[in-house]
């Protein structure tokens, strides 16, 4: 069996504007250069929202120096006390929950 291509074969282009690959109008079509245009991105208003949560969450500082100020004076003073029995409990409880995960 032997296959010819010497006859016009007709195949659809969307790029060229029409169905006959050969004819001037596609060809022109495949040679203008491509514009070039710039990248876009637009949020939404939700996620302009989580970007100015995330800011605000960011600029929270991990250690409250108050708190940690507060502390070393009254372990400075003397009248900070801590209950080891109640610290064991959270110990214990801590493991037995992270147990059950």
């Amino acid at each position: 069996m032997e296959i010819s291509f010497k006859k016009s074969v007709v195949r659809s282009d969307p790029y060229a504007g029409s169905l006959n690959i050969g004819s001037a109008k596609a060809r022109s079509a495949r040679t203008k250069p491509a514009t070039l245009r710039e990248d876009e991105v637009v949020l939404s208003s939700e996620a302009g929202m989580l970007r100015d949560i995330g800011n605000v969450f960011n600029s929270i500082p991990e250690v409250r120096e108050d708190m940690v100020e507060q502390i070393r004076e009254r372990i400075a003073d003397g009248t900070y006390h801590v209950d080891g029995k109640e610290v064991a409990g959270k110990i214990i409880r801590e493991s037995l929950l992270n147990a059950l995960e």
